[in-house]
């Protein structure tokens, strides 16, 4: 079965961490399709996806933790 891959758009970045805490932010989710918000899936590329697209990829991403929640 052929893997099959959609993306939505990104939208506004808001940081929620002050300097020197851990990252914490969130990104606004444009372009999502009726009824897809519930099969959305949100995670960092592995390290190869950064070494094919000539990109560096940090150490600092191995802890990173990704979720999506719904606009209260």
């Amino acid at each position: 079965m052929p893997c099959v891959a959609h993306a939505v758009g990104l939208g506004k970045l808001v940081i929620l961490s002050a300097l020197g805490q851990p990252l914490l932010a969130e990104v606004e989710l444009i372009s999502v399709q009726a009824g897809e918000s519930a099969t959305l899936v949100a995670r960092l590329a592995p390290p190869e996806a950064y070494t094919q697209a000539n990109i560096s990829y940090s150490p600092a991403l191995v802890g990173v933790r990704v979720s999506i929640e719904p606009m209260s």
